[in-house]
């Protein structure tokens, strides 16, 4: 596992005549800057985070934003020394330049060398040995894979975080990280396996699959015995129709004998309901016969008709013209008249003999008519009796067959009333029966399917292995608490919160949360051990860390804004003795760690406080207590 702490902080200025600003630290050692305030001690931790990928640039503003061009720090990994540097801008740069194995710090920056921030985050995520993993839990939280940017939380430790009663790690003071840090937590603390991690998310995910398929089969189960206990209108008919005798009125009934009973009525057939229909299915048959008949006898019938009209129009013409003939008839009476006349007086005609030739004429044409007449008439008066009585006959025929097709109808709605019953009984009964017989074949498949995989996959006492790991980072935090408060024991570690219990003493049973105590005594010295805790914890399994932490002014709770000197009285000895004891406490870290951890601690305590600090484990990396700052005045002039 890689070792990583800082070497440098490197701050260039704007003006590119002027050297940069260098801070050199010093591996496995407490690293101390001190001075008066607003020399930009807290500045360090937001130019730390900020060269090391952050989305934000929070450095402060005002000198150190002013007159900084480019913020750097050098990590040693390993021995190796990695120069990171971002670019000053208001708005967070999406570019850093990295340079591997540098011998010295560069005067001017070359910005050929530049990368995109989050492909540097991926190689050193591949240094630091992080797990590649994209956890995403039950809320679509998180959806981004486990980065060492998570993990900087353990080490800074800002003003307003290292005495905070309510906040006990960085950036956890916003829901939004914390709700980050939660699904990857015990994968931090090594409690879980990225392999174990990716069963159980699997093993949940087929879990869900298994829970529905089997909420889906006892829905089913639950709709077969709401239908079959809806069988009893069915059961009702049955006897009604005479089905089912009388024996099966008025009965509680459990599921097997409804079962019994739809298999007695699916067996049923329509000749059980009406056994005198034996022809019935040939109802339809028998009209569409007789409607085949029908309709040419209607043709015929209207053929015939129009016949009749005509013949009937004919004769009305031939006797019209009989009238014509009889009236020409008529007149030639006058010719017989005439002969008469002539033959009673003789004497006096003398054109007797042409008028006997006349009427001879006469006669041969009268005759004539009449026998044009009457056989003509006749005949058409015949085949209008013809056509009356094939029209008689074919209307009989037309009825006859109507009321034949009438008699079947009405045996026809006796049969749809019978096929009504039919559906209603014996095909719901088969369908009722069919459905609460189903084994749901397909969903047990799969269930089955599904209950094998979950046997396939074996997961780590998740539980017992975070118990533990909780435990050793409250065995470390407890070794170096400082002896500085009213409490003196981590009861445990809240998870949710990420935050922590504490009591007076080891055997007492009531424990509160750390806000519930009221001393900044105990805030910081919880603050202290906590951290430490963790970094023992994450030395001793392995795990991926960046090797330093940083503490800004935890003194702050007994002498916040000025540098206590041999002249102030101001203090108490009390409050030194209490400072003495936190950095005694970091000594016994760095010491403990064997160069495997650096801290840093900026603060306003000179070594009048901490002055007993052996040199082997202490380094001072910048006094600015006599008018020094981060930002040299050079800059500013």
């Amino acid at each position: 596992m890689k070792n990583i702490q800082i070497e440098n902080i490197v701050i260039w200025p704007k003006n590119p005549k002027l050297e940069p600003k260098i801070l050199s630290f010093a591996k496995g050692k407490i690293n101390i800057i001190y001075g008066l305030s607003q020399t930009g001690k807290s500045a360090i931790i937001p130019i730390i985070d900020y060269c090391l990928g952050s989305t934000q640039n929070k450095i402060p503003v005002g000198y150190i934003r002013d007159y900084s061009a480019w913020y750097g720090i050098v990590l040693n990994i390993n021995e190796t020394k990695v120069l990171i540097v971002r670019e000053n801008l208001d708005e967070a740069s999406n570019k850093i330049i990295v340079l591997e194995n540098i011998k010295n710090i560069p005067m001017l920056i070359d910005r050929s060398n530049e990368k995109n921030v989050e492909d540097f985050k991926l190689e050193l995520n591949k240094i630091m040995g992080v797990p590649f993993y994209e956890p995403t839990n039950s809320l679509g939280i998180r959806n981004s894979r486990l980065s060492f940017r998570d993990l900087v939380t353990f080490n800074f430790q800002p003003q307003y975080i290292v005495a905070n009663p309510n906040c006990l790690l960085y950036k956890m003071d916003t829901s939004q990280y914390k709700r980050l840090m939660l699904p990857v937590f015990n994968l931090v603390i090594g409690a879980e396996t990225l392999e174990n991690i990716e069963n159980r998310i699997k093993l949940d995910a087929l879990r869900e699959k298994l829970n529905k398929l089997n909420k889906r089969k006892e829905e089913t189960k639950r709709a077969k015995n709401i239908q079959l206990e809806k069988c009893e209108s069915i059961i009702s008919n049955a006897i009604k129709y005479g089905l089912l005798n009388e024996t099966y009125s008025n009965k509680v009934r459990n599921q097997k004998e409804y079962k019994s009973i739809l298999k007695i009525l699916s067996e049923k057939t329509i000749r059980d309901l009406s056994p005198n229909l034996k022809n019935a299915d040939s109802i339809s048959d028998l009209l569409n016969d007789i409607n085949k008949e029908i309709e040419p006898l209607n043709s015929r019938l209207i053929t015939l008709q129009s016949q009749k009209e005509y013949i009937e129009e004919l004769i009305e013409l031939l006797k019209e013209r009989n009238e014509k003939i009889k009236m020409k008839s008529n007149r030639l009476e006058i010719a017989k008249f005439i002969k008469s006349f002539c033959e009673e007086n003789a004497e006096e005609t003398a054109c007797l003999g042409d008028l006997e030739e006349i009427c001879s004429n006469l006669d041969v044409l009268t005759n004539n008519l009449n026998e044009r007449l009457e056989p003509e008439i006749a005949l058409y008066v015949k085949k209008l009796l013809d056509i009356d009585k094939e029209l008689n006959n074919i209307s009989i025929n037309i009825e006859a067959l109507k009321n034949e097709k009438f008699e079947i109808s009405k045996i026809g709605e006796k049969k749809n009333i019978v096929e009504k019953i039919y559906e209603d009984i014996i095909i719901k009964s088969k369908i009722l029966l069919e459905f609460a017989n189903s084994k749901d074949e397909d969903i047990n498949e799969k269930i089955k399917d599904i209950q094998k995989q979950i046997d396939e996959i074996s997961i780590d006492d998740v539980e017992a292995e975070y118990n533990n790991c909780i435990k050793n980072i409250i065995k470390y935090g407890q070794k170096y608490l400082p002896d500085i408060k009213e409490f003196h024991y981590i009861s445990q570690f809240i998870k949710d919160d990420m935050t922590i219990k504490v009591k007076k003493d080891e055997y007492t049973h009531k424990d509160f949360y750390l806000w519930e105590t009221g001393s900044g005594s105990n805030w910081v010295a919880f603050h202290i051990g906590v951290i430490l805790g963790f970094h023992f914890h994450f030395i001793e399994k392995k795990l991926p860390i960046l090797n330093f932490i940083m503490y800004d002014q935890p003194s702050q709770v007994y002498f916040p804004q000025k540098i206590l000197t041999e002249k102030d009285k101001k203090f108490e000895d009390k409050d030194i003795e209490q400072v003495k004891k936190m950095f005694k406490t970091f000594e016994n870290a760095v010491k403990d760690a064997n160069g495997n951890l650096q801290i840093i601690v900026s603060d306003h305590a000179d070594e009048l406080v901490w002055g007993d600090i052996s040199d082997e484990h202490k380094h001072i990396v910048a006094n600015w207590s006599s008018g020094e700052a981060l930002i040299p005045q050079e800059w500013i002039s």
